[in-house]
Parts: C-alpha cells; sequence; structure tokens
C-alpha cells in the first residue's frame, strides 16, 4: 500500500509541516485532517490523533456520529473517491485543498 494513504503517515506527515510555525508548535493530537468523499459531500474521513496511531474515521462533517475504521486500507480502497481535505488545528482551519493529491503533495516530507 502507498504511504500516502496511511493514516499514522498522513498525520506524522501534517505534524511536520505545522509544527515550526509560531503557535502551532504544541501536542501534535491538536491537528485533525478532514477528506471529502465525493459520492456524498456530507461525508468525510476523519484523521483524529486522539490515540496512537491516529485514528481514521468516517462521518458527516461535524465528526459527532462518526465511526472508528479498523480496516488499514480504507483510505487505499477509497482513493478515487477522495476529494477537498481540511487541515484543521485544534478546531480551526489551517489549509484547505481541492483535491488528496495537492493536499498530499503539500503536506509530503
Amino acid at each position: 500500500m502507498e504511504e500516502r494513504y496511511i493514516p499514522e503517515r498522513i498525520h506524522r506527515n501534517v505534524w511536520g509541516k505545522f509544527f515550526v510555525h509560531p503557535g502551532h508548535e504544541t501536542d501534535p493530537h491538536d491537528y485533525q485532517v478532514r477528506i471529502e468523499i465525493k459520492k456524498s459531500s456530507d461525508w468525510y474521513y476523519i484523521i483524529a490523533p486522539k490515540n496512537e496511531p491516529p485514528q481514521l474515521l468516517k462521518g458527516p462533517y461535524d465528526g459527532i456520529s462518526a465511526r472508528f475504521i479498523k480496516d488499514e486500507m480504507a483510505l487505499f480502497n477509497d482513493k478515487d473517491l477522495l476529494g477537498k481535505v481540511e487541515i484543521r488545528y485544534k478546531g480551526k482551519i489551517l489549509s484547505q485543498h481541492e483535491n488528496y493529491n495537492n493536499f498530499y503533495d503539500f503536506i509530503k516530507t
């Protein structure tokens, strides 16, 4: 599986991209990634680092009723359905990307 679809690697790259900026050098658990699922603009994959490794969730934009995804291949299997991406820090949007490839090019190390 390509590393661009591994939630733990994605989260590590996001944290690595932003922690050097003043005000963002806190705990990596303050970062979250929301990836739109194209077939339904109301549904997202959410990489939420509440535990180690970061959790992959799937659910509506608000994330309240999202469910934990155990399948490590979920992002890879749905790679053609991945749409817009938001990077959030303590709930505020830091960065938005029109598609997954642009997002990954932005965060890759």
